[in-house]
């Protein structure tokens, strides 16, 4: 990742409160920062083909493992509000979090009566 691109998201960060403005310069981390993908993408197949040109095969598969293998992907650490801002404070997500967990068992309906079956029995009972 480039100091340009750590610029940006600098930038973007201090945009939070103008969606236009953070839009824009989310678009241009996000284009950055898929260069930055392509061309370490590019290095490690370079990498890998001077490998399997040469009789080191070891080295050959594990430089194709390095690439292959799947790696946690880092998490956003950012929300949305009830009003649609995006919370990007610890604080905030924690209290956005305790809301929508408050929301989901907040239950107000109305309770229903018990059911009695005071029917015939069936012949499975009789």
């Amino acid at each position: 990742m480039t100091t340009e691109t750590l610029q940006l998201m600098d930038e973007r960060r201090k945009n939070e409160s103008n969606p236009e403005k953070y839009k824009e310069l989310n678009r241009k981390v996000k284009d950055l920062c898929n260069e930055a993908k392509d061309l370490w993408t590019t290095r490690e197949c370079n990498g890998i083909q001077v490998y399997s040109n040469s009789s080191k095969s070891k080295y050959f598969l594990d430089q194709i493992k390095d690439v292959v293998s799947r790696k946690p992907s880092p998490k956003s650490g950012c929300i949305k509000s009830r009003s649609g801002q995006i919370l990007m404070d610890i604080n905030g997500i924690l209290k956005r979090w305790s809301q929508y967990v408050e929301e989901l068992f907040d239950d107000v309906r109305v309770r229903r009566p018990p059911f009695w079956n005071n029917g015939p029995p069936f012949m499975e009972e009789v």
